[in-house]
């Protein structure tokens, strides 16, 4: 039995995901028409409930990884999964719908030149922190941009490493800190609340915008290790 995943989405936007994924193990592939996930995590697994909710994992870092680029797209999502059998024959299962990727627009910036940030970050999705930071990242929330902020300190060692990078400027990533943990203080309780809200905080769409840089760059930073 071999599983597939129809994802939905914008042909151009699908056409331009599967040119940033050619090769890489997790990718999007046309074939007969329609573009499929492919991925090695969900080849081994039992049932179609299972397929469906790893595709909508994956599909979330790949819409997380796209935002590293520099378009504007619309999330993809999962259409359909379907299973192959011995005699060839196709046979569909019911897909019910989820929530599997930000709300409304990606909207991309320019990324730094030579290979795509996002086809980067995708070949590295073994690396946990990594993975994390781009799964919280696509939550869209302040507790989201706090959960990847913890995720790229964990990888580099800790807050002093992570401004020792100078990725962003210091003072900016000491507001971001502040002003994402009273956020997510407010919409969870899982927040440490260490930090009292600035006087001045940082704005939704700018503390997006540095986590956005500070993803691309720590996924070249592995890169480099690899």
């Amino acid at each position: 039995m071999e599983w597939h995943v129809i994802l939905d989405g914008n042909p151009d936007d699908l056409a331009r995901i599967s040119g940033l994924t050619v090769g890489l193990p997790t990718r999007v592939e046309l074939s007969g028409g329609d573009y499929l996930l492919q991925a090695p995590e969900m080849t081994d697994l039992p049932h179609a409930a299972d397929v469906h909710m790893k595709a909508a994992e994956i599909v979330s870092l790949i819409n997380s990884a796209a935002a590293l680029d520099d378009h504007v797209i619309e999330p993809l999502k999962v259409r359909d999964v379907y299973w192959v059998g011995d005699d060839g024959h196709r046979v569909h299962t019911l897909v019910l719908e989820g929530s599997i990727a930000p709300r409304g627009h990606v909207t991309l910036t320019p990324g730094a030149p030579g290979e795509s940030a996002a086809t980067v970050a995708l070949r590295h999705l073994d690396n946990p922190n990594l993975r994390d930071a781009m799964v919280h990242f696509a939550e869209n929330s302040w507790y989201g941009i706090y959960k990847a902020l913890e995720s790229i300190e964990n990888e580099l060692g800790g807050e002093s490493q992570l401004l020792d990078k100078q990725w962003i400027p210091r003072s900016e990533i000491k507001l971001l800190k502040r002003t994402a943990n009273a956020a997510a203080g407010e919409q969870t309780r899982h927040a440490s609340g260490r930090f009292v809200a600035p006087e001045h905080p940082m704005a939704y769409g700018v503390a997006r915008e540095n986590v956005r840089i500070l993803i691309q760059e720590l996924a070249r930073y592995i890169a480099a290790l690899a």
